[in-house]
């Protein structure tokens, strides 16, 4: 079990050595880069940089981002609204094609609740 342990181990380290072949990686020791890539603001860094990188893909229209910077203007026509009568929704009572709710057997009377 150790010597399998260790081989993994060494499989690791070979493998963090191929995506670094420099062995430094940009905030320090990996045991201890996550408080000194907070300590030194690194994160807060990545975090502008990527923000900048977001605004300026939006503003050159690379990134869409409907309501921003694209279908952003309301529509010209005016919009048609359904309007369903009294005696229509009196008349289909009982008869709405909406399935009762699982668990239940009354079904939609077409009215809004009161």
């Amino acid at each position: 079990m150790e010597a399998e342990a260790e081989r993994v181990f060494d499989q690791i380290k070979r493998l963090a050595q191929q995506a670094v072949p420099s062995g430094d990686h940009p905030i320090g020791e990996m045991t201890s880069g996550i408080l000194r890539g907070i300590e030194d603001g690194w994160f807060t860094g990545e975090i502008a940089d990527a923000a900048f990188a977001y605004q300026r893909a939006l503003e050159k229209g690379d990134k869409k981002m409907v309501g921003v910077n694209t279908l952003a203007d309301s529509p010209t026509d005016d919009l048609e609204i359904l309007r369903v009568s009294h005696e229509w929704n009196a008349s289909s009572a009982g008869h709405s094609p909406i399935a009762a709710a699982p668990g239940t057997t009354q079904r939609s009377t077409g009215h809004w609740p009161r």
